[in-house]
């Protein structure tokens, strides 16, 4: 899986600008420490943003809990959720299995 070029929503390139690396960010509670999850993305070689915004790539959305919750998602959820109706940019949306097993297939 080639998850180095940023693409729009229909999977073309997004003004030709590649990453070096691809920019993940996490949302909710994982299964392990938050730092662990960072070192794990940066290791699957993965660059990490505490927040969601136009580099984004990824987002992996952990256990929610109702605080801070609007329409069953988080405020990131919702960030990436606009740049894909305003701008026509994709942020991923993983949870954390799905994220895992991304890093198992590229490591």
């Amino acid at each position: 899986m080639n998850h180095n070029v940023r693409r729009d929503a229909a999977g073309r390139r997004k003004n030709g600008v590649t990453h070096l690396k691809p920019v993940a960010s996490f949302t909710g509670a994982m299964g392990m420490r938050r730092q662990d999850a960072v070192t794990l993305a940066e290791r699957c070689g993965f660059t990490f943003t505490p927040n969601v915004g136009f580099k984004t790539d990824y987002l992996v959305v952990g256990t929610q809990t109702a605080k801070g919750l609007r329409d069953g998602k988080s405020t990131k959820q919702r960030k990436a959720e606009s740049l894909l109706k305003e701008h026509g940019l994709l942020v991923r949306i993983l949870t954390e299995g799905e994220f895992l097993a991304l890093c198992e297939d590229d490591g």
